[in-house]
């Protein structure tokens, strides 16, 4: 069995300290993954009631939430820790240059020693 961990954007571990932290106990703890996900723009306002009825609670972050950008973060745990591989469980790529992505990501894989996973499922946005 393998397990792996979603560093979570906001919270109390959402801080450059957090992140090491957490990445260096997962990787002591033998976790064979590390993930993080994007999310590129937070309204100010907006309706909360579909968050709501599908997830049961309420939207976790306000626009004044430092929200960490994923390849970024990735590629400098990938120099705190050896061995998980590293995800992105989401990343909004219509906001993001595609060729500029893909290079970037390209240089996170070699940097990290070929540790860069990725879901083969693509969502369309809509």
């Amino acid at each position: 069995m393998r397990y792996g961990l979603n560093l979570r954007p906001t919270g109390r571990l959402a801080t450059v300290e957090g992140y090491v932290h957490t990445a260096e106990l997962a990787e002591r703890l033998k976790f064979d993954t590390l993930w993080h996900f994007d999310h590129v723009v937070i309204p100010k306002v907006f309706d909360k009631s579909r968050y709501r009825q599908l997830y049961g609670g309420e939207f976790p972050l306000t626009a004044e939430d430092p929200f960490f950008e994923p390849i970024t973060t990735l590629a400098f745990l990938a120099g705190k820790v050896n061995t998980p591989r590293l995800g992105l469980a989401v990343l909004v790529v219509p906001y993001r240059n595609p060729v500029l992505t893909a290079k970037m990501l390209t240089n996170l894989d070699v940097f990290s020693g070929g540790r860069l996973i990725g879901r083969k499922r693509i969502i369309p946005c809509s």
